[in-house]
């Protein structure tokens, strides 16, 4: 396919696995992948699908998202260049939406800012956790959200029924403006080393994983109930249910994307079988069209 975007340069690819680009390792080719570094573009590969009629998908870190084996039909668009950059200002901070979490965390934390310090140790960046609302037991990204630059309507505050538990912002995010807290760096050290040792505890350190795999029902955890239903540590082919946290799936080499959703569905049904509990996925899980499959 003849891709006329010289702006890109080499930034764009065809048939570009997807496997790559997630940390579960897993999904087909995307009929194009592109990485624009500024708005001027983003828009020219939005009307370059648009023309040809191809769906598009947003990429962030790859961290929470699972792909069919067939892939994708059209294109996904991952930001860097400008969309990596923060500003921070007397009373807010402008962070671009494929700024990786963990690099902001560090450069806010080093000028002792600690607004989105309860979120250490994720994975990801700032779009994407927008777009989940995406959080731990020390807060969520909407605690400190103000406005967002969206694709669709630019610059807008946050509606309050916009952001609910995994559920955030549902338009193309290019950047969002944050609240600033400044706080001592021993206070900001101490909450980091708290949730060090809590994810040391709890969390496999396996790569090829995407974290939570179901979200918690109201008043009870996924993990405990998976456990509880006695999966924890087995296996379907080549993904296996961690030993450390039941709510982690880790795939191994060969693993495909249809393994694991049999796996999800086996561990479901068991679930609501002898729980009477219905689990929902946390992970965003794409068909081929590009479609996001809630159930």
């Amino acid at each position: 396919m003849n891709i006329p975007l010289e702006s890109l340069g080499s930034r764009w690819w065809e048939l570009e696995s997807l496997s790559s680009w997630t940390t579960l390792k897993l999904g087909g080719a995307a009929k194009v992948l592109c990485r624009v570094e500024n708005e001027n573009e983003f828009f020219e590969v939005i009307n370059w699908a648009d023309h040809h009629e191809l769906p598009v998908l947003m990429l962030g870190g790859g961290s929470n998202s699972l792909f069919s084996d067939q892939g994708f039909k059209g294109v996904v668009i991952v930001l860097g260049g400008e969309f990596m950059k923060m500003e921070i200002l007397q009373e807010e901070i402008l962070l671009g939406s494929g700024l990786s979490i963990s690099s902001a965390i560090s450069h806010l934390t080093q000028q002792g800012i600690s607004s989105l310090s309860g979120l250490y140790g994720m994975p990801g960046t700032i779009g994407g956790t927008v777009v989940m609302n995406g959080g731990t037991k020390w807060g969520t990204i909407s605690d400190h959200l103000l406005r967002v630059k969206t694709y669709e309507s630019g610059w807008r505050k946050i509606k309050a029924e916009e952001m609910d538990y995994r559920k955030g912002i549902s338009e193309i995010l290019l950047k969002v403006m944050i609240n600033r807290e400044d706080m001592p760096a021993e206070q900001i050290e101490n909450l980091f080393a708290e949730i060090r040792k809590y994810r040391d505890d709890h969390f496999p350190k396996a790569n090829r994983t995407a974290g939570s795999v179901f979200k918690n029902p109201p008043g009870d955890y996924a993990g405990a109930l998976i456990e509880r239903c006695g999966w924890k540590g087995k296996s379907y082919q080549q993904v296996k249910v961690s030993d450390k946290h039941a709510n982690f799936f880790i795939t191994e080499p060969g693993a495909s994307t249809q393994q694991f959703l049999t796996l999800m569905e086996q561990v479901k049904q068991d679930v609501l079988k002898k729980c009477s509990i219905e689990l929902n996925p946390e992970l965003r899980i794409y068909d081929y069209e590009g479609n996001l499959i809630e159930g």
